[in-house]
């Protein structure tokens, strides 16, 4: 009873605002009892989910658009069974089932508008202590409180400028979506705000693959979506950039003329050094892998080093073997083709527009960054994709004439009756209309 009267948005929002606070114990290894001080947290999370699922009416494990989410993780069981480490991998996996059970909660809780402004404003509100604290960084000239900085870069609670700036990043497609519905003045300028510090932040967090990602995913999501951007604010944007940080900018990209292996300026050469080392070591073994988790062990015993491969792709692949991969990218891909041909509406495009740059940024940035297993970057875009999937979702609206195709007009949430067709299965449920 008590679980069940935990409203589950709340709980995620709650986990949202409150385990970025707990990233620095993590980042630096503290324990619990022995274990790492992040695991109680993703057990409990998972606990959760399982108990939702199965005592909820009409709570379900998504199996449509996240059907290879869910096949990659059963890969990253079975790995299990071939691991150099059990111990590691069962932490390891732990941390999936954690992420997996947040979609899931996220995608069966929301049900209605309020349902999705309490996920996307615990989102934002995770925000505001790290942007805080990157600017403290920045005034103080404290960029090493966490780790030995080589650059004077932000990475805030995260301890390293990459893990913030993905953070940055599916932050502001939160902050997006609520801006582009905001109905109040105060609200608009609290979002404005949110979304300028990101922008400073981000810059600041020098992150060059970041820079790119985003801007690649925004410019695929706003030709999708001209129809209803205003060409005015892109270039107020713009101009605000070239104003305050071109130099900045200019001088981190002219970094690349410098070339290390994993620490330093230009670490790009390095790491595609790295990955050519590790792919003998995935052909080794293709099926099963080394076992979830165990890069870092398979990296100290056969290349000597302490590093892992900035690249999911490649770490997937190392531990779960090549169909572990396969999986995680056919996922990664299916969202970026799911919301890249929603049909245009009036009062969708802003969660289709910020999900569709999302899910972009998402899928180039995981071929030079490590966010699997992020506490709180993966679970953060499993919540956005769990809204976007489910807003379009309780949009699906039955024609007349029984078809059951989606809307293409502007207003079809506003002239037709609110029931939701679930896609699996075509019963109709009623929803109320997300206004």
């Amino acid at each position: 009873m008590l679980v069940s009267a935990m409203l589950p948005t709340y709980v995620l929002a709650a986990y949202s605002i409150f385990r970025p606070l707990l990233q620095p114990f993590s980042f630096l290894q503290y324990q619990v009892f022995g274990l790492p001080i992040s695991l109680p947290f993703s057990i409990i999370i998972a606990g959760l989910g399982a108990v939702y699922i199965s005592i909820k009416p009409g709570w379900r494990i998504s199996t449509d658009k996240a059907g290879f989410l869910t096949a990659f993780m059963v890969m990253g069981l079975l790995s299990t069974a071939f691991s150099m480490d059990v111990g590691v991998s069962f932490i390891a996996l732990s941390k999936l089932a954690s992420v997996w059970f947040i979609f899931n909660i996220a995608y069966n809780a929301i049900k209605e508008k309020e349902d999705l402004n309490v996920l996307l404003y615990g989102l934002v509100f995770s925000s505001i202590i790290p942007i805080l604290i990157g600017f403290y960084q920045s005034l103080t000239g404290q960029y090493d409180f966490l780790l030995d900085a080589t650059v004077d870069r932000l990475s805030s609670v995260f301890g390293v400028g990459n893990a913030y700036g993905i953070f940055l990043s599916i932050i502001t497609s939160a902050v997006v979506i609520l801006l582009l519905n905001a109905e109040t003045r105060k609200k608009r300028i609290f979002l404005m705000v949110v979304l300028v510090s990101i922008i400073v932040s981000q810059v600041l967090a020098l992150n060059r693959g970041t820079w790119l990602a985003l801007g690649g995913g925004f410019i695929v999501a706003a030709y999708k979506y001209r129809r209803y951007i205003s060409l005015k604010w892109v270039v107020v944007l713009a101009v605000f950039i070239i104003i305050f940080f071109s130099k900045t900018i200019y001088d981190r990209f002219g970094d690349l003329e410098n070339r290390v292996r994993y620490s330093g300026k230009n670490t790009l050469e390095g790491r595609i050094e790295y990955w050519k080392e590790i792919l003998p070591l995935i052909a080794k073994k293709p099926l099963t892998g080394y076992g979830v988790g165990t890069t870092g062990i398979v990296s100290v015993k056969y290349l000597h080093t302490t590093e892992i491969p900035h690249n999911d792709f490649i770490r997937i692949a190392l531990e779960t073997g090549i169909i572990g991969v396969l999986l995680y990218f056919l996922f990664l891909i299916k969202l970026v083709f799911y919301f890249l041909t929603r049909p245009l509406n009036k009062e969708l495009w802003p969660y289709n527009f910020a999900i569709l740059m999302m899910s972009c940024y998402f899928i180039v940035i995981s071929a030079t960054q490590n966010v699997v297993y992020n506490l709180i970057n993966f679970p953060a875009f499993l919540i956005m994709i769990a809204i976007g999937i489910k807003v379009n979702e309780l949009s699906y609206i039955r024609q007349p004439d029984g078809s059951g195709h989606e809307q293409d007009g502007s207003d079809s949430m506003e002239n037709n009756d609110s029931n939701s067709i679930n896609k699996n299965n075509l019963t109709t449920q009623r929803y109320p209309k997300l206004k």
